[in-house]
């Protein structure tokens, strides 16, 4: 990630990686399914308001991929994305 800076104003922006991992078990139907991490992004703007506080409303996208193989087929569930803002006053020391 990276920031745009000028006087007290920022611009936070960036890529994430997930690491979520989840293998199912087999259960009698021959099929396993798994889910891993994937790329996401985020960005959003933020303000020094004193020396050491900051103040930041920042918008994230986490992403994970998931997959179902069985004897016969694999399935790709494709990308899933959850997002959402977040608004966060930070110390810095």
């Amino acid at each position: 990630g990276g920031l745009y800076r000028w006087s007290q104003f920022f611009i936070p922006l960036g890529f994430n990686y997930s690491l979520a991992s989840y293998k199912d078990v087999d259960n009698g139907t021959n099929t396993k399914t798994s889910v891993n991490g994937a790329l996401g992004y985020q960005g959003g703007l933020g303000y020094i308001f004193a020396r050491h506080f900051i103040f930041e409303v920042i918008y994230k996208v986490i992403a994970i991929e998931a997959k179902t193989e069985g004897i016969l087929v694999i399935l790709s569930q494709g990308t899933g994305y959850t997002e959402g803002p977040a608004i966060q006053i930070k110390y810095g020391f």
